[in-house]
């Protein structure tokens, strides 16, 4: 009796583990199909300078890093830009953004951050991460946490320098950062 009472606790430790677990996979997923999403939707609203979209009839997102849950922004390759296509690439260094137009940096790259923002400055290419305060530090569109939900700030600094123009209706629901803090 004694055995059977050990054994059937192990099973529902087990399973209670198991279903932690499964609840923390069903989080993230929401937390990245939510901010594919939304990475999408802001290509809506930007409008890059002249010249800094290809001749090749497609929309070059970039992802730096190797965070398994980036394979979520690959769900764009295909999608519709005005009248382009978008394409998904994934990146491993600075010096490998040529011809990308939107760049999301994991937090991965955080090392590398300063690196990727001159850069990504000097070619007029979009930047977009879920690092901490990423706004702050100099890029243009940052993802945060707030309520519980995914929410998103915009430096209007970097994007003037960057040359792209935001939207009035994009501008509307961010929290706007002013002052860069890596600068």
């Amino acid at each position: 009796m004694k055995k059977i009472f050990m054994y059937s606790n192990r099973i529902l430790m087990f399973t209670v583990v198991l279903a932690l677990s499964v609840n923390a996979a069903a989080a993230e997923l929401s937390e990245y199909d939510i901010k594919s999403g939304m990475l999408y939707n802001f290509t809506n609203f930007i409008e890059w300078p002249d010249g800094s979209l290809d001749n090749t009839n497609t929309l070059s997102v970039c992802i730096a890093g190797d965070n398994s849950s980036n394979r979520f922004f690959y769900r764009l390759n295909g999608k519709p830009y005005k009248n382009r296509t978008i394409v998904v690439r994934q990146i491993r260094e600075p010096g490998s953004a040529n011809g990308c137009n939107l760049l999301f940096i994991d937090t991965s790259e955080v090392n590398q951050l300063s690196a990727y923002l001159k850069m990504a400055q000097r070619k007029s290419i979009l930047t977009v991460s879920d690092i901490d305060e990423f706004a702050a530090l100099g890029g243009i569109i940052g993802f945060i946490e707030q309520d519980g939900k995914v929410r998103f700030e915009i430096n209007l600094d970097s994007a003037h320098q960057s040359k792209i123009k935001i939207s009035s209706q994009l501008l509307k629901l961010a929290r706007i950062v002013a002052n860069s803090k890596l600068r």
